[in-house]
């Protein structure tokens, strides 16, 4: 037997366990990762993306990256649409 295969073999209940195991559903802020958490003040006082990637010391690609990934996981279109459901209360971050 090859080793790669004894080791899909070995594996192969792990990856099944970790499938099986229940996830938390995550919403809305919940969702979103400490550089997504980071950018949403900035998004609020409506700085470009150039003016965010200063503030914050990241690249304008990054910021663009961060920008589509909190967009896409509030189910948000664009910056315009986006203010308002981020500082809206069901979107405030908690505590």
């Amino acid at each position: 037997m090859r080793d790669h295969e004894r080791i899909r073999r070995r594996l192969r209940p792990c990856a099944a366990a970790w499938y099986r195991t229940p996830r938390p559903v995550l919403r809305g802020w919940e969702r979103l990762t400490e550089p997504g958490r980071k950018l949403i003040p900035l998004v609020v006082d409506v700085l470009t993306n150039r003016a965010k990637a200063e503030r914050l010391p990241v690249s304008v690609h990054t910021v663009n990256t961060h920008m589509k990934h909190i967009f896409a996981k509030l189910g948000v279109r664009s910056a315009a649409a986006g203010t308002p459901a981020t500082v809206s209360s069901s979107m405030r971050p908690p505590g």
